[in-house]
Order: C-alpha cells, then structure tokens, then sequence
C-alpha cells in the first residue's frame, strides 16, 4: 500500500504583530556548566546587560544567547486552493528584525 502526501507550498514569513524575544544562559563552568538563565527580553542590550552582571558577580565569560521569532505560515500570495506536491520554504529575516 502506498501513500501519496500533497502539501500546500506555504511560505513561513515574520509575524508582524510579535517582538523577537531575546535571553541567555551562563555556559561557564568546567565539569558542570552554571546553568543561570537571564529572563526573556524584548531587546538584545537587556541580555548583555544581564551578562555583565552574572560576569562581574561570578566571574563566568562564557553564553549561550538565543532569539525567539514569532512565525506564520501562509500559503503564497497567487495560490488558487488546489494542493500541489511541494514543500515548505523559508525565506529569511530582514538583518536586526526585531532585534529593537
């Protein structure tokens, strides 16, 4: 028995209506990392400035830093409703989205 799966070619674009999120956690430590975590902020400069607090509090110089994006995907813009074999695109992020 064999299956035939079709898929709408849907483009993941930035949801315009969500800020980019921003944390990190300390990653210093040599047999076990120090695991703190920053909170979730909606600007890369409350992140750093979190680093250098941990770092001037316990010396530790090593992060992880992640972003967090919002995502929508939709079909594209000329897609008549009929299901086609295809697959999922991305197209990338405008440099610094979201990133005020």
């Amino acid at each position: 028995m064999s299956r035939t799966f079709r898929y709408v070619p849907y483009m993941i674009t930035h949801d315009p209506l969500a800020c980019t999120e921003v944390s990190a956690v300390c990653v210093s430590g040599d047999d076990t990392e120090c695991g703190e975590k920053s909170s979730v902020y909606l600007r890369p400069d409350s992140v750093i400035e979190w680093m250098r607090q941990h770092a001037q509090e316990t010396g530790h110089r090593r992060y992880r830093r992640s972003y967090g994006h919002y995502l929508l995907l939709e079909p594209p813009d000329d897609f008549t409703g009929a299901t086609v074999i295809g697959q999922v695109t991305h197209r990338a992020l405008p440099p610094g989205d979201g990133a005020a």
